[in-house]
Order: structure tokens, then sequence, then C-alpha cells
């Protein structure tokens, strides 16, 4: 149970036995004007934390069928938390050049050698400088940016990609 999470805790109060209806994990989300959206975009970043890798994966797979560059950030505690690692690892190696992953740590072990913290700007800054010197109207480069995770994680990527300069029109954030 992730305690600031959309559905863990709800889902937690449900008594043992009782039914449940369970829709698609995409809520409001619809495909069709994702790809609208992203009809012109020439990279998606993807930026997820925990559970929130789960809508995030199908928008990967479509970007990547449609050849669209995309960045996955998956943001997690401890590298035992990282939800398919290996299989994300193998994309990258079967999409060198359209796919690209980073793990950030919160919580990581002495060994960890890769990103550490939580979702602030000079991370982000760090992660996405091959598509974010494109703020200026001159820029060839177009990203999409969807992003999913528990509530407070949601809320401060999104404060802090708009003082990135990103348009709000090329985000999607799975909110609860």
């Amino acid at each position: 149970v992730y305690p600031d999470g959309s559905m863990t805790p709800e889902l937690n109060e449900i008594p043992v036995g009782k039914k449940l209806h369970v829709s698609f994990p995409e809520g409001s989300f619809s495909m069709k004007k994702f790809f609208q959206a992203t009809l012109h975009a020439t990279h998606l970043v993807l930026l997820g934390a925990g559970t929130g890798i789960t809508p995030l994966i199908r928008l990967m797979l479509e970007a990547l069928k449609n050849e669209v560059k995309t960045l996955f950030v998956l943001f997690n505690r401890t590298e035992d938390d990282i939800p398919w690692k290996a299989e994300l690892d193998a994309v990258v190696v079967t999409h060198p050049k359209l796919f690209r992953v980073s793990h950030v740590l919160s919580n990581p072990s002495s060994l960890w050698k890769n990103f550490k913290g939580h979702i602030r700007r000079d991370l982000l800054e760090e992660l996405l400088p091959p598509i974010f010197p494109i703020m200026g109207e001159d820029s060839e480069v177009l990203p999409f940016i969807a992003i999913c995770g528990p509530n407070p994680f949601t809320k401060l990527g999104l404060s802090l990609l708009e003082e990135m300069g990103c348009s709000s029109e090329n985000i999607f954030a799975f909110t609860g």
C-alpha cells in the first residue's frame, strides 16, 4: 500500500471477498487523443513512479511501434522495487536508437551507481538534455510527455516541467 497513492489506500479498505468492478487502467485517458496529440511529436518522454509504470508501458509500446524516440524515466525506492527491469533493459537492446530508460532511486544500496533522489528540476535537466534544448520556436524537436505516479510526484513533476518551459498542450498527467 502506497500511503500517498491514488489506488492502493482505497483498495486496502475493501473487505476481503467483496466484489469489485474494475475497468482498464487508462481512466480518462484516450489512446485516440494520445495519437492526435502526438501526431507531430518527435520524442516521447515517460515519467513514472512506482506503480505509475502501468499505463506508461502501453504508451511506450505504441511509440516504439510508430518509431517515436522514447525516454522512460522510472522513479522507485530501491533496486528491488524496479518493475520489469530486465524486460525494459531488453527493449533498450532491441531498439537502441529509439529507446532509452533511466532509473532513479530514492533509497538505493551503496552499490547503486546511477541516478539518486526524487524528481527535481536539476535531475530532469540532466536526464532530458537531448530533448529539452527545444523550448525555442525554431526547434525541430517536439516532445510529448506523459507522467504517472503518486499524486505528489505527478503534481511536482507537472510544476517542474512548467518551470522548464514545457507547454501543457504537450503533457498528459495520469491523475487519480
